[in-house]
């Protein structure tokens, strides 16, 4: 797949999942939706923010960095992309149960942050 596929690929499903996310918001009623409601509303939040900040990260990291293969930050803004949502939608849940709290989420982002020094290592050794 070329870097243009790709780059259209992730938008055109990016966009989905933010139109997914709007029918969610506006079509289903929390009070009544239950469990199913839920589940669909954080995994269409999750999805589209997990596009969004792929993108976001990759036209950022090409801009900034200039570098002649652009396609080397592909799975870095994926990467990282899915790990800012996560922590968007993590907080999301604790909130709905009242459990928020800057320590659940600091833990959470520390776990995330040694995950990705894991990644970043095994891509530097294996190189």
């Amino acid at each position: 797949m070329t870097l243009k596929n790709y780059l259209l690929t992730m938008a055109a499903a990016t966009a989905f999942a933010w139109l997914a996310l709007l029918v969610v918001v506006w079509q289903i009623n929390p009070f009544e939706g239950g469990v199913f409601g839920l589940v669909v509303f954080y995994l269409a939040l999750g999805l589209s923010l997990a596009g969004s900040l792929s993108l976001i990260g990759f036209f950022m990291r090409a801009w900034l960095v200039r570098e002649r293969r652009p396609v080397n930050f592909v799975t870095t803004s994926f990467r990282q992309g899915i790990w800012l949502a996560l922590v968007v939608v993590f907080s999301f849940l604790l909130q709905s149960q009242r459990l928020f709290r800057w320590w659940n989420i600091g833990l959470f982002i520390l776990f995330l942050t040694f995950l990705e020094f894991f990644f970043l290592s095994y891509r530097e050794e294996e190189s």
